[in-house]
């Protein structure tokens, strides 16, 4: 049995188009015949990644064999101090889906409208 999920959302879901990459840069050398090109259709960098971020990724390297600190208090340190507020009072998440799921979860409860 197979479920048509497009029929059961909101009206305006069924207007979305999905994002269209641009074609990998050795394909498109490949299909031109070329032997370099700058590939900016997916909003690549020409230059390459940032020196710093480099040396940011490789001193990560160092220490991705431990789980990283699961409440981001240097994080959440540096957002208060910013804001001049406590750290107690930032929230972070591993993206906008589990910070508004938290808070939905926090103050919504079972048949509750939720605008």
């Amino acid at each position: 049995m197979s479920v048509n999920w497009l029929s059961r959302a909101v009206s305006q879901a069924a207007r979305l188009h999905p994002y269209v990459p641009g074609k990998p840069v050795e394909r498109l050398l490949a299909e031109k015949g070329i032997r370099e090109a700058v590939k900016l259709a997916s909003n690549e960098n020409p230059f390459g990644p940032s020196p710093k971020a480099v040396a940011a990724a490789r001193r990560a390297a160092e220490t991705m064999h431990r789980y990283p600190d699961g409440d981001a208090t240097a994080l959440r340190q540096a957002l208060a101090e910013r804001h001049g507020v406590t750290p107690a009072h930032v929230l972070v998440g591993n993206g906008s889906n589990e910070v508004l799921e938290l808070l939905i979860r926090t103050f919504a409860g079972p048949g509750d409208a939720v605008v």
